[in-house]
């Protein structure tokens, strides 16, 4: 059984292990790879990185929820920032 399976493989009739693909089968499947660690660390990182506007205007949404400043205020400054 040995010799047969051992002279399967030196024939080259199908029994090695990078099967069809070879070596560029293992590269597609290292890019791929590298490819989703770049996505999942982007879409973990990349929402922690916001624009400075937005926080204004997160800041400015929250001071009008609590009432410190009126609507004429809030409609002033929301415009301001939005340019």
């Amino acid at each position: 059984m040995l010799y047969t399976t051992t002279a399967a493989i030196a024939a080259g009739d199908g029994w090695d292990h990078m099967g069809s693909w070879g070596w560029a089968g293992m590269m597609i499947g290292w890019v791929l790879m590298a490819v989703l660690v770049a996505v999942v660390a982007w879409a973990l990182l990349g929402n922690s990185r916001q624009h400075p506007g937005n926080r204004a205007l997160g800041l400015l949404d929250e001071r009008y929820a609590r009432g410190e400043i009126d609507s004429d205020e809030y409609t002033e400054r929301k415009s301001e920032l939005s340019r």
